[in-house]
């Protein structure tokens, strides 16, 4: 009977570190009660808190935003390269960027003001660099406007003189910048940039050349672009702040915002639990900054509904310098997606909460991993800005984990 009954649990062991699935034993196989019991549980977080970096790389991101909304303001650069070079003469040039959609609700349409740019700046690193957030253009604007409407094409024209410098002395050619002409805390304006998969949305540099009297129609479409994020990093408006006061967390894009969590109740779980699922969830509070009484608008629509949710090995008190766990490279069964649905962030379905308790709760218990907290961003953090406001780590809202695991109970050998 011992030998049957080890031999039992053995299998279950093995079945444990299988993809799960929702089949159910057969009523005769049902070990539950008979080898152990099912467990369903919630762990409450001990530390729930936030970080905001107001510096991020944003190169190779999917959108080039301009505009300010809630005090976060946004200007993009734009360089396009491989102009032709040979003999001819250019009637005329203009830009065609396409729209892709606002933060904020687009009631007007919005002035831009256009600037050729006079020195050179790298894509991967332009929105780290000080003197890019703090850049004042020494050349005359190109003004013009652009339609309230959220889906469309806009045309701005460039100087044929600037297209010919361009192409002519490529080692002056440091793009465009682009920002909004007024100070307006209105909207933030949206486009397509050069990685979206749809060339046909990708911003276009046109230019029409006089060929026997006759005018032809070609384009520029590679190049380099990037926006530039800027928010006041203090003061009583500064939403990061306000949050912490509040002892809320907030996830964010653009000006990123990642939250640490803490789970000291893992490290006690019963060392006989195979794990069945794990769902780590957070409120989410709809509740505007500035205007209490609407839900949050700086939940950017454009913006992806899928976060990230990583681990850290090590870190000190001050969650300043930590250590992400980089086995999620390359490794589906260490990457967590998680996503909003119900008022609640939590993990993208059963899938996905199986995934977890098998490839991360279940190394806990075993101590095969050492993971001591839990880092949460968003999975797009560089194309647009995006704020979800989370109730923080106190009262009935508090930050949880809802585990089910079977525990095996060893009291009849």
């Amino acid at each position: 009977m011992k030998t049957t009954i080890l031999l039992i649990l053995l299998s279950l062991l093995a079945w444990s570190c299988q993809d799960l699935n929702s089949v159910q034993p057969p009523d005769e196989f049902n070990l539950n009660g008979q080898f152990g019991r099912m467990v369903d549980t919630v762990l409450y977080a001990d530390r729930a808190e936030f970080r905001t970096d107001y510096r991020i790389d944003t190169g190779y991101a999917f959108n080039l935003c301009v505009g300010k909304y809630q005090n976060f303001s946004t200007g993009f650069y734009l360089k396009f390269i491989g102009l032709p070079t040979d003999t001819m003469q250019i009637d005329s040039a203009y830009i065609e960027l396409t729209s892709s959609g606002s933060l904020g609700e687009a009631q007007t349409p919005m002035n831009l003001a256009v600037y050729e740019v006079d020195k050179d700046w790298d894509e991967n690193t332009i929105n780290t660099e000080t003197e890019w957030h703090l850049y004042q253009p020494s050349t005359v604007p190109i003004l013009t406007t652009v339609s309230a409407g959220d889906s469309f094409k806009t045309k701005i024209p460039i100087d044929p003189a600037i297209f010919e410098k361009w192409r002519m002395h490529t080692d002056e050619n440091f793009g465009l910048y682009f920002k909004a002409a007024s100070d307006e805390n209105s909207y933030i304006r949206q486009f397509e940039s050069l990685e979206q998969s749809n060339d046909l949305s990708w911003p276009k540099l046109y230019y029409y050349v006089n060929k026997d009297t006759v005018s032809e129609k070609d384009s520029v479409r590679i190049g380099y672009d990037a926006t530039v994020f800027d928010y006041p990093d203090s003061g009583n408006t500064n939403v990061f702040t306000q949050a912490q006061q509040l002892k809320e967390l907030v996830v964010s894009s653009g000006i990123a915002s990642r939250v640490f969590i803490h789970f000291k109740g893992l490290a006690n779980l019963p060392e006989n639990a195979i794990m069945q699922s794990a769902d780590l969830q957070l409120k989410v509070k709809d509740v505007d900054f500035e205007n209490g009484t609407t839900g949050n608008r700086l939940v950017n629509p454009a913006q992806s509904n899928n976060f990230y949710l990583r681990s850290i090995k090590e870190t000190d008190e001050n969650l300043t310098d930590y250590t992400l766990d980089s086995s999620f490279v390359g490794n589906l069964n260490q990457s967590f997606d998680m996503r909003v649905e119900n008022d609640t962030l939590s993990m993208s379905g059963t899938v996905e909460q199986e995934k977890f308790a098998k490839n991360k709760i279940q190394g806990i218990v075993n101590k095969t991993d050492q993971t001591e907290w839990f880092y949460l961003q968003y999975s797009d953090e560089k194309s647009r800005t995006s704020v979800v406001r989370l109730f923080g780590n106190t009262g009935q809202d508090s930050v949880r984990m809802h585990l089910r695991y079977f525990l095996v109970e060893n009291s009849g050998f």
